[in-house]
This record gives C-alpha cells, sequence and structure tokens, in this order.
C-alpha cells in the first residue's frame, strides 16, 4: 500500500529554470550586472546561494552581499511564479 508520496516540483511537475533565469536577470540587473540568457544557463542546476556568491566572484558589485542578493532571487522567483498562475494566487492577495 502506498504510504507517501514526495513531489519535486523543480523540473519535474514544473519547469520552473525560466523563472529563476528571469529572477536572475531583474536582481543581478538591478545591482548593475546584466546577465543574458546563456550567462544563466551557467549556473543553471546551481543552489541559489551558491549562484549569488559565483557571480559575485566573477563580477563583484556594491551594496549588498551574496546572501541579500540570494534572498531577492527567492523573493523574485517565488513572485512570478504567483505573477504567472503556477501557484495560484499570491498569498497576500484578496
Amino acid at each position: 500500500m502506498l504510504q507517501a508520496v514526495i513531489y519535486d516540483m523543480d523540473g519535474v511537475l514544473i519547469d520552473s529554470e525560466p523563472f529563476w533565469r528571469e529572477s536572475m536577470i531583474e536582481v543581478f540587473g538591478r545591482l548593475g550586472l546584466h546577465m543574458t540568457e546563456e550567462m544563466c544557463l551557467e549556473t543553471m542546476g546551481v543552489r541559489i546561494g551558491e549562484v549569488a556568491r559565483i557571480w559575485y566572484e566573477r563580477h563583484p558589485w556594491e551594496g549588498k552581499n551574496p546572501a541579500e542578493v540570494a534572498e531577492e532571487m527567492g523573493v523574485s522567483f517565488e513572485s512570478l511564479n504567483f505573477k504567472y498562475g503556477v501557484f495560484g494566487a499570491e498569498p497576500w492577495s484578496e
């Protein structure tokens, strides 16, 4: 008898990579690093904190540390998922 099911939405149920790329382009762009789709593909599948650290090492920016940038990418990613209806309505909307 089936006792449990584990879902991995990232790439199994949902192709979330386009959302991650859009988030990277948006967040890094605000820091002066103008990412291309090709640049985003270089870190595809890498954890978000590591992505921020890698790009900081390659192209240092001012004002925020990589952990703060990773947090911003996470927020941007979630917003895009709600915007495009992947997760339904935004939790803060009525």
